[in-house]
């Protein structure tokens, strides 16, 4: 994985940060040899030389909490999932309300919903988009995360994980998760034609 992903500045920033997240709280099992992978991949590309120690612990559970919902999905599938965090739910907690969505990569997507959050006067604290191309059974499970990222034989799949200012009310999670359907629809939409 490393050799892929060696060029870019932040990546070359973030190993050793990154090592120490996986070796305090990941390779306790087979499974986790996948989690720790996925760690990697997903925060290679973010700025993490301000993080504190005591942060480890979330930035591993939550990457470990979104390959959890990318597990499982059939090509063209969108999954959105907009929650609030807690060590009892979810084995790890923010002040923020989470936005994770998986689909296909296509054009735009960043922008698009970074834009249309900021019209809903929905501020964000942090943004993680990797992409990633994934391995997947025909049932849509996933099996692997793909060294070669240029593999051509396997569709890239956006990873966006987006820490927003915290929302409480379950009408306004509902509101913010029909906004972002409606406009990834569009967007799909919008790039196909």
């Amino acid at each position: 994985m490393d050799n892929i992903l060696s060029n870019n500045s932040y990546f070359n920033k973030n190993t050793n940060l990154i090592e120490d997240i996986i070796e305090l709280f990941g390779h306790n099992s087979q499974s986790d040899l996948l989690v720790d992978k996925f760690v990697k991949v997903f925060y290679s590309f973010f700025p993490l030389y301000d993080i504190s120690k005591s942060e480890y612990k979330n930035l591993y559970m939550s990457a470990k909490s979104v390959l959890e919902f990318l597990k499982q999905r059939h090509p063209e599938e969108l999954k959105i999932r907009i929650y609030n965090p807690t060590e009892e739910t979810h084995g790890w907690s923010s002040p923020n309300t989470i936005i994770d969505i998986v689909f296909d990569d296509i054009p735009f997507i960043v922008d698009s919903i970074t834009q249309e959050l900021e019209k809903s006067n929905i501020k964000i604290y942090r943004l993680l988009h990797p992409i990633l191309k994934i391995e997947r059974h025909d049932s849509g499970k996933l099996l692997n995360i793909l060294n070669d990222q240029k593999n051509l034989n396997t569709a890239s799949e956006s990873v966006l994980q987006i820490h927003i200012a915290h929302v409480n009310s379950p009408e306004d999670l509902q509101k913010i998760e029909k906004i972002l359907l409606n406009l990834m629809e569009k967007v799909k939409l919008a790039v196909r034609d």
